[in-house]
């Protein structure tokens, strides 16, 4: 009924239903993926895109770290080339896969179905959050943010900036935005976001606590406590989060689809069955062997 079975597989399939197709060949499941220019079964030479009057080439096999002895691979894309094949192992002993420590990492579930507490505990460190699943704001890289981020909202405002550095006068402080920040600092590591305003109303004011304030003032000092919301905690832990500063930064979240099977794919890249896929239900970890091999890569 098709006459160009590659290009039945190119306009209909999605990219990942590709990849796990049976009985087609790799370079023509390959071709069939977005933005791949060549797929071979070989590794060979490949010449150079853009203006190359003399036909030069790149010889992959040649730079490659090593060479493999069977199964070769090879995709040319638009800025990359992706090549590959399998080695025989002539030091099975050094990285046993069947053996803990090995270079493969470990894969820690969510909820009690795959895994029990530890496990759970240690899919929730991985990716920065709390034991109750929520987004870690204890740890120090997020409480440090959120002091800055405190700081700088009072250094922008500067009435409140006024009021704070009066408190700290007559409360036998010394008056200066570093004497501020420090006690700032103090009130959020000491207290945790949930009660530094307690501490502030406790040092600066003398009233236990900070819903005890006079409602006037509290009205006046409402830019101040807005910066100790949990929307500006959020955007913290945000920022930490990505400059791997929060959880494991080399940690990858999983899917699983569970159709007649079980299969993992990292968040967002595999099946987005709304029935049959858990997302981020799992979370892959590498050992320090792993480490190892990424950081030298």
């Amino acid at each position: 009924m098709f006459g160009n079975k590659a290009a039945v597989l190119k306009n209909i399939l999605r990219p990942e239903t590709v990849v796990a197709l049976e009985n087609v060949s790799f370079t023509m499941r390959a071709q069939a993926l977005p933005g791949v220019l060549e797929a071979s079964e070989s590794i060979d030479e490949v010449l150079l895109t853009g203006d190359n009057p003399d036909e030069e080439t790149i010889d992959v096999g040649r730079i490659m770290r090593c060479t493999p002895d069977t199964e070769e691979r090879m995709v040319v894309l638009q800025r990359y080339i992706v090549a590959g094949g399998l080695v025989y192992d002539q030091d099975s002993e050094h990285l046993n896969p069947c053996e803990p420590g090995t270079a493969n990492g470990n894969i820690y579930h969510v909820g009690s179905r795959r895994g029990d507490a530890d496990e759970q505990s240690s899919y929730y460190a991985a990716l920065g959050l709390d034991g109750d699943g929520n987004k870690d704001f204890t740890c120090q890289p997020v409480l440090d943010r959120i002091a800055k981020r405190v700081m700088k909202g009072i250094g922008n405002d500067l009435s409140i900036l006024t009021r704070l550095l009066h408190r700290l006068r007559a409360t036998g402080r010394p008056v200066s935005k570093a004497s501020l920040e420090s006690v700032i600092q103090f009130a959020i590591e000491q207290e945790g976001l949930e009660y530094a305003l307690d501490y502030l109303a406790d040092s600066l004011w003398g009233v236990a606590y900070w819903n005890r304030m006079d409602s006037k003032l509290q009205d006046v000092l409402q830019p101040l406590a807005d910066l100790f919301s949990e929307s500006e905690a959020e955007e913290c832990w945000a920022d930490a989060y990505a400059a791997g500063e929060v959880g494991n930064p080399l940690a990858i979240p999983l899917d699983i689809y569970e159709h007649g099977g079980v299969a993992y794919s990292v968040t967002g890249t595999g099946m987005n069955c709304r029935w049959d896929t858990s997302r981020a239900a799992a979370v892959w970890v590498p050992d320090q062997d792993a480490i190892d091999n990424i950081r030298s890569n």
